[in-house]
């Protein structure tokens, strides 16, 4: 299951960086995401260095 979570985190994580830049609310919103699946402590700056460096395969 976190493995899933995990998954859904940087599927997100690459849509609020489709514009290039991860707004503040945009950021809170992930870390919301991330407690509400209970994602461990630095789970959305994993996500965010991921998806910065990574293409979502389409």
């Amino acid at each position: 299951m976190d493995r899933l979570h995990c998954n859904y985190l940087t599927a997100i994580t690459w849509a609020a960086l489709a514009d290039g830049v991860a707004l503040e609310a945009e950021r809170q919103k992930l870390d919301r995401v991330a407690t509400l699946l209970h994602l461990l402590l630095g789970a959305v700056e994993d996500a965010l260095t991921y998806a910065a460096g990574v293409a979502p395969a389409r």
